[in-house]
């Protein structure tokens, strides 16, 4: 037996299979990077479609809507009544909505950012538990709204 043939078809096998190896992770990693580009949906591409829902479902006559993520964000309105003036969202007034409802990440402070808000013009107004009317997204998704139609309101049922 010829040990030193033996040898060299030992090593380039091993070569050949790490190399194998190699491309097969670099594909799996690949296909990985390119299906999060491609099929990500972002919180806020979420929040558009749970907003654009809930006033579609409200000025539909429907009495009440679900809200299904994104978690952690806040449903407003706007105008409100802060300390005896109006309080409105820059992404309303720079539309010149007489009022808008806003769909915003974590707090209110971020309903100003296109990149942390979305706000669309409506008569309905939020019907929330604290002096801004917020409708908090937080910890017990999905999440059911009265819509009254009577006074325009959306709350938390």
């Amino acid at each position: 037996m010829n040990k030193k043939g033996d040898f060299w078809l030992g090593t380039e096998t091993g070569k050949l299979v790490v190399a194998v190896a190699c491309i097969i992770l670099a594909l799996i990693g690949l296909f990985f990077v390119i299906s999060h580009l491609f099929f990500h949906t972002s919180d806020l591409d979420l929040a558009k479609a749970s907003l654009d829902k809930v006033i579609s479902d409200a000025s539909s006559g429907f009495t009440q809507t679900q809200v299904l993520n994104p978690e952690g964000w806040v449903i407003t309105s706007y105008p409100q009544n802060y300390q005896g003036g109006d309080l409105t969202s820059s992404l309303c007034s720079i539309n010149k909505w007489s009022s808008c409802i806003c769909i915003c990440q974590t707090s209110v402070d971020n309903c100003d950012k296109t990149s942390t808000a979305y706000c669309k013009e409506t008569d309905f107004s939020v019907s929330g538990f604290s002096s801004y009317r917020i409708i908090s997204l937080t910890g017990r998704l999905p999440i059911i709204l009265q819509i009254n139609q009577d006074t325009k309101t959306i709350s938390v049922k």
